[in-house]
């Protein structure tokens, strides 16, 4: 064991001990003097944003771009508030006897195109004139399979329950973290070196809770997107006053004897081309 030792200790190796501590030793030698600064930032956000309406939805796209714009316009007011109020505490009286629109299924956009692209929760006014609300989501499929397909219209329909359930009440939290370290460096050479470094993370989150009652399938949908070309399902879900009232008063005969139903699916080929397309459901002086 000591005469293999003694063959890894050569000179060489002993010359080596401690060379790295002489070398910072020389470097200190021909610093002047050395600053070091560090700070570092939190800030937090955080805001109820319910009763904010999807305005309007565009998407615009050109074959073999891999680019997609996409632009979702959204309004506030306090009047909208008092709406999506009305919505979760279950106060409808604030929801009826308002200027008349029309039946929430001629509100879904009858181009294929167009519905492809539109989404969020839009606030319209049934032919009763109660406040409703109108739901576009929509998910693309793996594969063709039925089973694929049946998947994606259940994360349709969610998502699309789940943006009434936003306008009623969406909480949105921003956080924002800076962490900023800077150091200046005098050598007896008379130059100076600044090293400096800033990390910059921000996070938004949105979350939303609640149940919903009331709320039914206007339109499914199975079709190709005009840009990527996969097939997408596509879900119109409604909510109104009227429909919450019946849901409620027939809640324990659903619970007793649920019906289901289904329909066939025809999707039309769509060949891919530019897209400039949009959606809105308008907006009137009752929002304000």
């Amino acid at each position: 064991m000591h005469q293999k030792l003694d063959e890894i200790i050569s000179q060489d190796n002993k010359d080596k001990v401690g060379e790295k501590e002489r070398e910072m030793e020389k470097e200190m030698e021909g610093i002047l003097n050395q600053n070091v600064f560090k700070e570092s930032i939190e800030a937090t956000a955080k805001s109820n944003i319910r009763g904010m309406k999807t305005l309007y939805s565009n998407l615009s796209a050109k074959p073999g771009s891999n680019r997609t714009t996409v632009c979702n316009v959204a309004i506030w007011s306090e009047n909208l508030t008092k709406y999506a109020d009305a919505m979760s505490t279950g106060n409808f009286s604030k929801l009826r006897n308002l200027k008349k629109g029309k039946p929430l299924n001629q509100y879904v956009p009858k181009d294929q195109e167009t519905l492809s692209v539109t989404f969020g929760a839009f606030m319209v006014k049934n032919e009763k004139g109660e406040m409703s609300v109108i739901s576009f989501s929509q998910s693309g499929m793996k594969t063709s399979s039925s089973m694929s397909e049946k998947a994606a219209f259940n994360k349709a329909k969610l998502q699309a329950e789940r943006g009434i359930i936003q306008l009623r009440s969406e909480n949105v939290e921003v956080a924002e973290k800076i962490d900023t370290f800077e150091v200046t460096t005098e050598k007896t050479d008379g130059m100076t070196d600044v090293y400096s470094e800033e990390n910059i993370e921000r996070r938004q989150k949105a979350s939303a809770s609640g149940s919903l009652r009331g709320a039914k399938v206007i339109k499914r949908w199975k079709n190709k997107h005009p840009v990527t070309g996969r097939l997408v399902a596509g879900m119109v879900v409604g909510w109104s006053p009227s429909s919450a009232d019946f849901a409620s008063g027939m809640q324990e005969t659903l619970d007793k004897s649920p019906e289901s139903s289904g329909s066939d699916y025809s999707p039309s080929p769509i060949t891919a081309k530019e897209v400039e397309s949009g959606s809105s459901m308008g907006d009137d002086e009752d929002d304000f």
